[in-house]
């Protein structure tokens, strides 16, 4: 069951869920060294478990991107340590 939220104060309608939530840093979604693609694929991959690998390919079938465009923005997360440097190793 979900309920919606306005926040008055930022203008977000934010969605309550009493399942599969966590908590995620606020650091990469400030980033503005990040576009903005990296930083959803940030989010992406904040969702997934400790030790869960990265893998482009699948990436790119989840998202909307190309595989270059999706390898730019890992090594732009790459690049800043959000990510390995390997990371589809």
């Amino acid at each position: 069951m979900s309920t919606n939220h306005h926040d008055e104060a930022s203008d977000v309608i934010r969605i309550h869920r009493n399942t599969h939530m966590f908590a995620v840093s606020d650091e990469g979604a400030n980033d503005t060294r990040l576009s903005w693609l990296a930083r959803g694929i940030l989010f992406y991959l904040e969702t997934k478990p400790e030790g869960w690998g990265i893998e482009t390919d699948d990436l790119v079938r989840r998202g909307d991107t190309d595989h270059a465009t999706t390898t730019a923005a890992l090594q732009e997360l790459a690049d800043l340590g959000y990510v390995p440097q390997n990371w589809d190793a």
